[in-house]
């Protein structure tokens, strides 16, 4: 298990490249078609013609099962070829100062982990009339999730029970995929009486998807360990699926499934009766839809009804991730007294991680704002990738060339961060961690984000632009707003 863990730890600290949700970015009224992956109605709050979005990445990683001592991502990222990840029970004596130590969170808490990577490539908006507009939008998405883990599988539950005791392992479920989208977004406004505002929102995205997996236990079953090599499960019911591509000989990526995913968003704004907005609220469903994996792929289900018994000195030579097969096999003969008696089909589908999530946005001032916005997982199906939850409230002080949020989030319920984003011109910096950049005592988790993107530069002598809030310009809500011509 130990190994297990450093392996997963080495191969993903220098590959972490995107964030949960941007919150001190998407939420700003600037962002334009940015902001559509928070709530696809919201690129109607931007006061440009246009915008451009050239690149965004950032990095997010978060879980409660193990953390790095006395550690900042900026110095895992420095570690030199020579540093090694120790685990705390097993540390004795001195350590060398470029080493890091590993331990594990104690507590009867289910467990958690993910890693996201996106990248949101060339995208464009356009106002093409006074409330509405067409946008489009190119991502590149990695994830690992991993929700509702028994916490009877905490490191330190495990390793301090005896021999020959029985330990019930709740349902879990854990995936992780890579694929590619293309989006077209609409948001159309409509004027209601008293200055007030709907804007809807639809975002449709073709997935091109290359790489995926989920394993889920699909039912409580009570595990006992025998002895050091050898461990028993009563009546266990297993499902899995994964593409094989990436373990083949003189691997390059390539497209083993397609598929549809569809965003919904909804606004209502009060308005200030002068262009801007005295408070709005919206909600939004993110993700709805799967990719259908067909090429190079393989599906096993397992479900056993009497006592199964495993000798793990067996897996003891499987030490490298290529050789998954393998290990399938060699499970599948234990328990089925089969080596291929698992593989159930060649195809398999993974959901999107379905999101749904309110905002409410008080404007307290022409260019400071407070949001807060709340979005919780809605993709329970065994093969489906999991957002985790998260609760924020973000102070925002935004201009026409620059703006500053600070967002305040809780993660999982269980986790508070601290962030702080900062847009100047084309270039936004950001991170919804602020506290894993600077250095903190347990490194469990990070989040970063990046992006340039473009817009009408024109500002009037004595004018700082179309301003969101209370007395902005009429620009704001589309009216008086030169269209784009095509």
């Amino acid at each position: 298990m130990r190994q297990t863990i450093f392996y997963v730890l080495g191969l993903l600290l220098p590959s972490l490249m995107q964030a949960q949700m941007q919150l001190g970015w998407r939420a700003d009224n600037f962002s334009g078609i940015n902001s559509a992956l928070l709530n696809p109605a919201a690129p109607l709050n931007t006061p440009y013609a246009w915008d451009f979005n050239l690149i965004e990445g950032a990095s997010f990683l978060a879980n409660n099962y193990a953390y790095v001592e006395e550690a900042s991502l900026g110095r895992l990222l420095r570690a030199q070829s020579g540093a090694s990840f120790l685990s705390a029970p097993e540390v004795e004596g001195e350590t060398k100062p470029e080493d890091f130590i590993v331990d594990y969170f104690r507590g009867n808490r289910k467990r958690f982990a993910a890693v996201q990577a996106v990248y949101m490539g060339p995208s464009l908006s356009v106002r093409v009339a006074p409330l509405t507009r067409l946008g489009l939008f190119t991502r590149a998405r990695a994830m690992t999730t991993a929700r509702q883990i028994d916490e009877d599988l905490s490191f330190y539950n495990i390793d301090s029970r005896p021999a020959n005791t029985p330990i019930t392992i709740d349902p879990f479920q854990a995936a992780t995929a890579a694929w590619a989208e293309l989006g077209l977004n609409l948001s159309q406004g409509i004027l209601l009486a008293n200055d007030a505002q709907i804007n809807l929102g639809l975002s449709a995205r073709r997935l091109f998807g290359y790489e995926a997996a989920y394993v889920a236990n699909e039912r409580s079953f009570v595990y006992t360990r025998l002895s050091q090599d050898l461990i028993s499960g009563q009546a266990p019911t297993f499902s899995a699926a994964f593409t094989d591509s990436w373990a083949q000989e003189g691997y390059t990526p390539q497209v083993n499934g397609k598929g549809w995913g569809f965003d919904l968003g909804f606004q209502y704004l009060a308005t200030d009766g002068d262009g801007g907005y005295r408070w709005k609220m919206g909600a939004s469903l993110l993700d709805i839809g799967s990719i259908e994996f067909d090429q190079n792929a393989q599906m096993h289900e397992l479900s056993v009804d009497s006592l199964v018994r495993l000798r793990t000195d067996l897996y003891g030579g499987y030490n490298d991730i290529n050789q998954l097969d393998g290990i399938i096999q060699q499970f599948s003969a234990d328990v089925l007294a089969d080596s291929f008696a698992s593989q159930t089909g060649t195809s398999f589908r993974l959901v999107l991680p379905t999101v749904l999530s309110f905002q409410f946005d008080l404007a307290l001032a022409p260019d400071f704002f407070v949001g807060l916005v709340w979005a919780g997982n809605m993709a329970p199906d065994k093969s489906s990738l999991q957002q985790g939850s998260i609760l924020a409230i973000t102070p925002r002080w935004e201009r026409y060339w620059w703006g500053v949020s600070a967002p305040v989030t809780v993660y999982e319920w269980q986790q508070l961060r601290v962030g702080l984003a900062l847009r100047l011109g084309p270039i936004t910096l950001g991170s919804d961690h602020l506290g894993s950049l600077l250095g903190q005592q347990r490194f469990s988790g990070t989040d970063f984000y990046a992006a340039i993107k473009f817009f009408p530069w024109g500002i009037r002598k004595g004018n700082d632009g179309p301003r969101v809030g209370s007395r902005q310009s009429k620009a704001r809500r589309g009216r008086e707003v030169e269209c784009y011509k095509f």
